[in-house]
């Protein structure tokens, strides 16, 4: 069933008025947000969906005044966006009032059209264009991190949130440490999206956050006691953590494990962890990437220069930085300083390689430890061993 202009008329003119809005005849277009008992969240998501088609309605390129299309998007967001009283707009765009209000007709017609294309479209077509918009910003390569450092961070987000609803959340793990390859900054806006969603439906008064492994994966889980519902319809409350998710081929999965208990789960592909080289050898490189042949759970990364050395390990928080001292530019003295003092690289455990018996000097200066060249295979993958367990430990 499509939806007529008085329909879209009528939402449009209590769009700001929750109990209202909340209770307009289109909604019988959308029975999921219809079906929903918090008249504040109902109203929330049809204003939303409004509002995205307002601006759907906008020519996507600059156009004339005269242009119907242009003319009529421009009445609809003064008189709906920015709440401007129709004689106003008139005088706003320099129309008769009767213009304004037959451009406005229009407009609804032109509204009603587009929601009512978007109930017959597949959901994966609906992916608001703002939303990858935003995405677009984030072009950047996904970068190895720690799991657990990020879904700390996201809990810190939502713990006020939480607090004012009287949720307790807890979160365990097995381990110190996790990786994987994401955007931290994408991983940790779906993270905080799900978190408060589960904030909201929850009922137990509390949510336990785990992160452990399954199979290659790293798995972020969300346990909470929710009203009775059917899984379809929790599902759509994730709509947008879930879209935001799978941008980013995250597998996302609500499930119901027991009477009113949910599980949220999002799945990431476990990255090895990562030891970054600083040496201006290719062939030490090289030797080290034969060191680590058929080691699954390492893999290197070499810094184009030691200049550079910072901003890599800055981006990529390796688990651990193996380092030259003879370098050209910059000598790495210099380089560990820097990583030492600096608060994004400190906790990151920096082994000094070098021909030289600098043992005390290296350790003054922030180093975890020490190998002398040239490096055996044992010593390598020894020293790799020991102190990326010391990282582990390392308090944030």
């Amino acid at each position: 069933m499509g939806i007529c202009r008085e329909g879209v008329h009528e939402a449009l003119e209590c769009l700001y008025d929750n109990v209202a809005i909340a209770q307009v005849s289109i909604l019988e277009s959308f029975p999921e947000i219809a079906s929903m008992p918090d008249i504040a969240l109902r109203a929330q998501r049809i204003r939303s969906i409004i509002l995205n088609a307002i601006e759907a309605l906008q020519p996507r390129r600059p156009s004339s005044f005269r242009n119907p299309s242009t003319r009529c998007y421009q009445v609809m967001s003064l008189r709906f966006l920015e709440e401007m009283p129709m004689p106003q707009v008139a005088e706003e765009l320099h129309v008769s009032e009767r213009q304004a209000y037959r451009d406005l007709a229009q407009a609804e017609e032109h509204l009603a059209e587009l929601l009512s294309s978007k109930l017959s479209a597949p959901q994966s077509a609906l992916r608001s264009e703002s939303l990858q918009e935003e995405l677009d910003r984030f072009a950047s390569e996904p970068q190895h991190l720690d799991v657990l450092s990020v879904t700390r961070a996201a809990l810190d987000t939502v713990y006020p949130l939480a607090e004012a609803n009287g949720v307790t959340l807890t979160m365990e793990s097995a381990v110190e440490a996790l990786y994987a390859y994401a955007h931290p900054i994408l991983l940790r806006q779906t993270l905080v999206q799900t978190l408060s969603v589960t904030i909201r439906l929850c009922t137990s008064r509390a949510i336990l956050v785990t992160v452990h492994t399954v199979g290659p994966d790293t798995v972020i889980s969300l346990r909470f006691r929710a009203l009775p519902s059917s899984v379809t319809l929790c599902e759509k409350e994730f709509g947008s953590a879930r879209e935001l998710a799978e941008t980013q081929k995250i597998a996302f999965e609500v499930a119901l494990c027991a009477e009113h208990w949910f599980s949220v789960s999002m799945s990431l592909p476990r990255a090895r962890k990562l030891v970054m080289v600083v040496d201006d050898s290719a062939s030490t490189v090289e030797l080290y990437r034969r060191f680590l042949a058929g080691q699954s759970d390492w893999e290197l990364m070499a810094a184009p220069s030691p200049s550079e050395a910072y901003e890599i390990a800055r981006q990529n928080q390796p688990t651990l930085i193996v380092l030259d001292i003879l370098l050209p530019q910059v000598d790495g003295w210099a380089v560990l300083q820097r990583l030492h003092t600096q608060p994004d690289t400190t906790t990151i455990p920096v082994v000094v390689c070098s021909v030289f018996e600098e043992l005390a000097l290296a350790t003054t200066l922030g180093a975890a430890g020490y190998l002398k060249k040239p490096v055996s295979r044992a010593d390598f993958l020894h020293a790799l061993d020991r102190y990326s367990r010391l990282a582990q430990h390392t308090p944030a």
